[in-house]
């Protein structure tokens, strides 16, 4: 062998050697006759040092690397296609003249970020769904073929106010009530599914004018009575719980005939001693207790009674016989000596101011009773001894807030019911007599577990049907009016013994026929209802242009499909034994409201995530995989009681500070965000000791009311200090009257007791002179 750095250029002149040889023997050969086949398919031979330098190509060659050429003795030169399938579904196989057999691999990308592309040598691309489980139970996940998983938050919302709407990752949705405590007892604190904690001021009217009924927190209802004064030392308050203040002049009699009694509005009463001088010597002055100023004539006793003894108040003492006879029959008439007239009246004064004292010529003295009737059914007449008749006004209050109290002046006391009626027939109303009306929630329970239970303002009570529904297509759900929900497995026996009968909790009963394979792929192995497993001889010849149908008794009939592939992403092929491909559109439902279902012909079905929204800023705008876009209500409530919290569909959340003003100008308003309104009496204490401070409502101005220092002791001046408050001095009762003894009853002020001027001796007459003092003078003698 020649050297091998001679070599390539020894090929090039063999080459060219090698044409001319060529053009030589195939011009020999043109002469051959063409039925001698043999010998076209003869290799023409040489020494094999000329092969070397020459290699001979085969007579059949058609210089393409996708043929295999052969030489048949009868039909010359054949160039069969030669199959490039390597038997992997995953690439395309393809030929190349000049290199031959090549592959490149499938593109299994189906443009859907909802799907793992993968590829199997032996069934090609596969697509599966991708899970967009997030494990969180308080949201919604979804797959948008362009966007790949998405999720939205669970809308936990309730629709009921009364709750507290939370989500748990593990548990979802959570419904916890909330508590509705403002820590106000001047409200009465409930919830209602619609607004919320509501806090009703409670009502405390004790149904008493007397009182200013108010409710302060920390406390609950006050009842502080009114005060009636009216300034007037002269008047009796007092307070009719119907009617209000009333004032009655009061009694300055204080039983003594020998004063004048007088009220002034300011000191109140005063009884001034009479002064009982008639400027009569015939008379001696004195005053009776009981009949006043009485002026007693000088006796000019002539010892004999039977005469009349007079004096003039110039001459003395006359003496006349008398007449005793007096004309009146209710009178015993007399005369003695010693004695003189006796005209003793029949002793008809009983001193009961309840009676009528009359003496009658024929009857003698007679006591009717007189009649305090004033046909009022609103007082209770009654009689006193010493005042008499006396009207008061009856009570016809009957301690209940329930009753209208009244009374009318036929009828008498009148206590009506009140009506409690809210309009609600959702609520219980009652009245308590302490309280007042309540409006208790009435229950709608029918104790019945298989209705939801509720009430409606204007129809009641109603009761829905539950709906039971265990998420198990193994089971039929039935509602026990006593248990509740509950379930049964269902039948999912065909009846037919060559099935494997069981139920899957998705998607119901499943009824597996049972395996009669016996081990060889060309027989058919079915099954009789009656007999059992067949396996009958099966024909391969399945009719059907669209196989090619063959046999093996480990593999079995071999029927190679036909490929039906339209490119078309959104039908499904198939081929019909009879007419061959089909291509049927396929479902893209999804079964989620959410997302809009179509189909591209490369990439296949698409789910695009739908846009929910209503341009509402009142609304939380959501997705609901069952009923679609769900457009629920915004919470507005700031938490904050002096916000009045409303929505508005263009501008959402308003929230108005509340008015505050009760209209009072007595209480300062103001709003305590947890709290709400709260209106605090103002302050009018002028700091003065001897005032009652108060407000007036009417307009708001402080009242400074003077406070009553009355001690009860008519021997005192009561005043009052601004500062130091109520004085008393003891009461000055020298009348500069030497015929008195001056001194001070409590109960009555001062007194003033004649001296008693009395010197045991008959024989004269004992008086007193008010500058003077006591004088003893004889009395005139009988002429």
């Amino acid at each position: 062998m020649p050297p091998a750095r001679f070599q390539p250029a020894l090929r090039s002149v063999g080459s060219l050697l090698a044409l001319v040889i060529v053009v030589f023997i195939c011009s020999g050969f043109a002469s051959a006759s063409a039925a001698d086949v043999d010998s076209q398919c003869a290799q023409p031979s040489q020494s094999s040092w000329l092969n070397w330098f020459f290699p001979l190509k085969s007579i059949c060659d058609d210089d393409n690397a996708c043929t295999i050429d052969e030489c048949d003795s009868e039909l010359g030169c054949t160039h069969s296609p030669v199959s490039c399938d390597d038997g992997n579904a995953c690439t395309i196989n393809s030929c190349d003249p000049e290199d031959g057999c090549g592959s490149k691999n499938v593109k299994c990308d189906d443009a859907d970020a909802c799907t793992t592309d993968t590829c199997d040598p032996v069934l090609g691309c596969a697509h599966d769904a991708i899970s967009c489980d997030d494990g969180n139970a308080c949201t919604i996940n979804s797959c948008d073929s362009e966007e790949g998983c998405a999720s939205v938050p669970v809308d936990c919302d309730d629709g009921n106010a009364c709750t507290a709407d939370t989500c748990d990752r593990e548990l979802g949705c959570r419904h916890e009530p909330i508590t509705c405590n403002d820590h106000n007892e001047c409200t009465d604190d409930a919830c209602d599914e619609v607004l919320g904690c509501v806090f009703e001021p409670i009502s405390c009217d004790d149904s008493d004018v007397c009182t200013n009924d108010i409710c302060k927190k920390g406390s609950g209802c006050i009842h502080k009575e009114i005060g009636c004064n009216d300034k007037n030392a002269c008047t009796a308050e007092y307070c009719d719980p119907v009617t209000g203040c009333g004032h009655e002049p009061i009694s300055c009699d204080d039983g003594n005939a020998c004063t004048a009694d007088e009220c002034n509005e300011k000191t109140g009463c005063k009884n001034i001693r009479l002064k009982c001088n008639d400027k009569n010597k015939c008379t001696i002055d004195a005053c009776d207790t009981e009949l006043g100023c009485a002026y007693q004539q000088v006796s000019c006793e002539d010892n004999n009674a039977c005469t009349t003894d007079t004096c003039d108040p110039d001459k003395g003492c006359g003496h006349e016989k008398i007449s005793c006879d007096d004309n009146n029959p209710c009178t015993a008439d007399s005369c003695d000596r010693d004695e003189g007239c006796k005209h003793e009246p029949i002793a008809c004064e009983d001193r009961n101011a309840c009676t009528a004292d009359t003496c009658d010529i024929s009857g003698g003295c007679m006591f009717t009773p007189i009649s305090c009737d004033d046909s009022d059914a609103c007082t209770s007449d009654s009689c006193d001894r010493r005042d008499g008749c006396e009207h008061d006004a009856i009570s016809c209050d009957d301690s209940d807030v329930c009753t209208a109290d009244t009374c009318d002046s036929e009828t008498g006391c009148s206590n009506e019911p009140v009506s409690c009626d809210d309009g609600n027939v959702c609520t219980d109303d009652t009245c308590d007599p302490q309280k007042g009306c309540k409006h208790k929630p009435m229950s709608c329970d029918d104790d019945n577990p298989c209705t939801i239970d509720a009430c409606d303002p204007d129809q009641g009570c109603t009761h829905e049907e539950v709906t039971c529904n265990d998420g198990d297509a193994c089971t039929t759900e039935f509602c026990d009016p006593v248990t509740g929900c509950d379930s049964e497995p269902i039948d999912c026996d065909d009846e037919n013994s060559c099935t494997a009968d069981s139920c899957n909790p998705f998607t119901g009963c499943i009824n597996e026929p049972i395996a009669c394979d016996d081990g060889n792929e060309c027989t058919d192995d079915a099954c009789d209802e009656d007999l059992g497993c067949q396996n009958t001889p099966i024909s391969c010849d399945d009719s059907d242009l669209c196989t090619i149908d063959a046999c093996d008794e480990e593999d079995g009939c071999e029927h190679a499909p036909v490929s039906c592939e339209d490119k078309n992403a959104c039908t499904a092929e198939y081929c019909d034994p009879v007419t061959g491909c089909g291509h049927e559109t396929i479902s893209c439902d999804d079964n989620n409201a959410c997302t809009a279902d179509t189909c591209d012909e490369r990439l296949g079905c698409k789910h695009k995530l739908i846009t929910c929204k209503d341009d509402n800023k009142c609304t939380v705008d959501a997705c609901d995989t069952e009923l679609g876009c769900t457009f629920e209500p915004v919470t507005c409530d700031d938490g904050n009681s002096c916000t009045a919290d409303s929505c508005d569909p263009d501008m959402g959340c308003r929230r108005d500070r509340i008015d505050c003003d009760d209209f009072n100008p007595c209480t300062s308003d103001s709003c305590d965000r947890d709290l709400g309104c709260s209106n605090e009496p103002v302050s009018c204490d002028d700091h003065n000791v001897c005032t009652s401070d108060s407000c007036d409502v009417s307009d708001g101005s402080c009242l400074h009311e003077g406070i009553s220092c009355d001690d009860g002791d008519a021997c005192t001046l009561d005043s009052c200090d601004r500062r130091d408050g109520c004085e008393y001095e003891s009461l000055n009762c020298d009348d500069k009257d030497i015929c008195t003894i001056d001194a001070c009853d409590p109960s009555i002020g001062c007194t003033y007791d004649d001296v008693d001027c009395d010197d045991g001796d008959e024989c004269t007459v004992d008086m007193c002179h008010s500058f003077w003092g006591c004088q003893h003078m004889s009395p005139y003698e009988d002429d």
